[in-house]
C-alpha cells in the first residue's frame, strides 16, 4: 500500500467532517492505494460517529492519552510504506495530493520526514493573518506530517512522554540524523480549521502547546521560548514593582525597554513580514510568551496526567 493517512482525534465533532471529506474526496480520484485510520483519543462527542460515515475508514478506539500516544498507535495499524499524520482539525488539498504523487518514488527509496506549516481559512480571523500566516519556523507541523515508514521506524516514533511540543522533537530527532532526509516542501498544502479566532482561545492554546517546555529541566532549558517566556514574566512584575512602590522614574525606562525589546522579538520572528501590521503582531507576541509562561502553572497542575 503507498499511503496510511493516520488522523489522531479528540472531541474534535466540529471540524472532523471537514478533514474526513477532504481526505476522502482528494485521494479517491489520486490513482494512490491508501486507508484512512482514525485513532480516537477518547472522544466523549460525535467525533466517531461522524467519521464512521466516511469509508474507507477504520476507526480505533484508545483511552484518553496523548496525541504521540495516539500517533504512535495509528502507525501500528498501518500498512502504508509512507505515513501521513494529520490533525483532525486540517484539511488537505490537490495539491497535497498531487506533491504526495510526485514526491512518492523520493520517499520509497529513502527515509524521509517532510511535509508543511499549515494554511490559514479563506476566510481568517485577524489573529490568523496577523499571527499564523507569517510565522517562518523550522519544524514541520506534527498535523500535516509525512514520514516514510522506514525513517519513523528509525526514530522509533513519537516521544509519548511528551504531552506536547511533539512534533517539535520529532522534527529535531530527524534532522540530527543524516540518514535521514528532512526538508520542508510548501507543496503540502493542507489548512488549518482550528486557529483560534479570539484571544481567549490564542492564549488557551498557546499556553496548552507549551506544557512540553516545562515537562523537564532538560526540556526547558533547550527550549528558547520557554526561556524568553520567563524572561517577559520577570519583565512584568519587576514593571509592577517599580510602579507599586513608586519608583515611575525607573518603571518608565523599565516599561520603554520592555516595549521596545518586545518589538525586536516581534521583528526577528516574523522578519520583514513583520512591518505590516507591526503593533497587532507585537501585542499579539507579548500575549504569545504571557501564555507561555503559563504553561508552567498548567504542566504542574497536570504532571500525573499523560495528556
Amino acid at each position: 500500500m503507498d499511503l496510511s493517512v493516520i488522523i489522531p482525534a479528540h472531541n474534535e465533532a466540529e471540524f472532523i467532517e471537514k478533514c474526513c471529506s477532504a481526505v476522502h474526496d482528494q485521494l479517491k480520484v489520486s490513482g494512490l492505494s491508501y486507508e484512512v485510520i482514525l485513532v480516537d483519543n477518547g472522544s466523549t462527542d460525535d467525533t466517531v460517529s461522524t467519521a464512521s460515515k466516511f469509508q474507507p475508514i477504520s476507526v480505533f478506539s484508545i483511552n484518553r492519552s496523548s496525541v504521540s500516544t495516539a500517533r504512535n498507535f495509528g502507525y501500528e495499524k498501518s500498512s502504508g510504506r509512507i505515513l501521513a499524520f494529520i490533525d483532525a482539525d486540517v484539511a488537505i488539498t490537490g495539491t497535497w495530493v498531487e506533491e504526495i504523487k510526485k514526491q512518492l518514488q523520493e520517499i520509497f527509496s529513502r527515509p524521509v520526514v517532510t511535509g508543511c506549516q499549515y494554511s490559514i481559512r479563506k476566510d481568517p480571523s485577524w489573529i490568523e493573518s496577523n499571527w499564523f500566516s507569517c510565522i517562518n519556523s523550522n519544524h514541520i507541523n506534527g498535523g500535516n506530517l509525512i514520514v516514510s515508514k522506514s525513517a519513523f521506524e528509525y526514530l522509533g516514533g513519537f516521544n509519548d512522554k511528551l504531552k506536547t511540543g511533539e512534533d517539535v522533537e520529532f522534527c529535531n530527532r530527524s534532522k540530527s540524523h543524516n540518514e535521514i532526509l528532512y526538508k520542508q516542501n510548501e507543496g503540502f498544502v493542507a489548512v488549518h480549521l482550528g486557529y483560534p479566532r479570539d484571544l481567549a482561545h490564542f492564549v488557551r492554546r498557546e499556553a496548552w502547546h507549551g506544557e512540553g517546555d516545562f515537562s523537564s529541566f532538560r526540556y526547558f532549558i533547550s527550549s528558547k521560548v520557554a526561556i524568553i517566556s520567563v524572561f517577559y514574566f520577570v519583565s512584568q512584575i519587576s514593571v509592577i514593582f517599580l510602579f507599586v512602590f513608586g519608583f515611575y522614574n525607573y518603571f518608565i525606562v523599565f516599561f520603554i525597554f520592555i516595549f521596545i525589546f518586545n518589538i525586536l522579538i516581534t521583528i526577528y520572528r516574523f522578519g520583514p513580514s513583520s512591518c505590516n501590521g507591526l503593533l497587532p503582531k507585537s501585542f499579539l507576541n507579548y500575549l504569545y510568551f504571557t501564555a507561555r509562561f503559563w504553561s508552567l502553572f498548567q504542566a504542574f497542575q497536570k504532571r500525573r496526567k499523560s495528556y
